[in-house]
């Protein structure tokens, strides 16, 4: 006696891993590790800059100075070299023999009012606000777009994927981890057969879950 169920079921993941080579193919297996980072430094950030760009600052001396940050950016990683502070561009390598973090610099401009009595407008522009992890091979990282004989040069395998960290002169890996959608309502079946819709809204400041089930002709 066969269960019709399960014959789906198997026609299913036969389907999936027919998809799987062309998906590899198509995507490679890490560069959705590489696209998420690269879309975390080229528009995430910049919506959380919008969504924060009027800062107030209450103070005992200037109750109205406001700051507002207009444009934000993150550096190739670098580093600083003899006593004159002269930058140059460092490799992965280098941080790894070196137990040093490959981080970029996150740049901001600023404008601000002035204290004086016009309340003038002033802009600054490239102000160091922090440093962020960049991932290797991403289009932030100093080994991006390089030929073979480039990476050889700079000691790096030219067979390496990327979509990992050095933390430390550690090499740190994302952990994938399987999540549901956000901000979209989801349809199935339960255990017990009955019909289940469930939503997780997620905003930037709050994450919150509603689930509607219809059991025994009620919802």
């Amino acid at each position: 006696m066969s269960v019709p169920g399960a014959v789906l079921e198997d026609s299913y993941d036969k389907k999936k891993m027919e998809m799987l080579p062309a998906l590899l193919k198509m995507r490679g297996i890490l560069n959705h590790h590489l696209a998420s980072f690269d879309h975390l430094i080229n528009v995430e950030l910049r919506q959380i800059l919008l969504n924060e760009s009027n800062i107030e600052i209450k103070s005992s001396v200037d109750p109205d100075f406001v700051i507002r940050y207009t444009n934000i950016r993150v550096k190739s990683p670098q580093d600083i070299v003899g006593h004159g502070q002269v930058r140059r561009l460092i490799t992965p390598h280098e941080c790894r023999i070196r137990d040093l973090t490959y981080r970029g610099d996150m740049l901001v401009d600023v404008e601000y009012t002035s204290r004086d009595k016009n309340r003038r407008v002033c802009v600054e522009k490239g102000i160091k606000i922090g440093t962020i992890p960049i991932m290797l091979k991403s289009q932030s990282c100093n080994l991006f777009n390089k030929t073979k004989e480039e990476l050889v040069a700079m000691r790096e395998c030219p067979l390496d994927p990327g979509g990992y960290f050095v933390i430390k002169g550690v090499e740190k890996v994302c952990l994938v981890q399987e999540q549901q959608s956000k901000n979209r309502v989801i349809i199935e079946s339960d255990d017990n057969g009955n019909i289940v819709a469930q939503v997780q809204s997620k905003t930037h400041y709050s994450i919150s879950k509603c689930t509607v089930a219809f059991k025994k002709g009620t919802l």
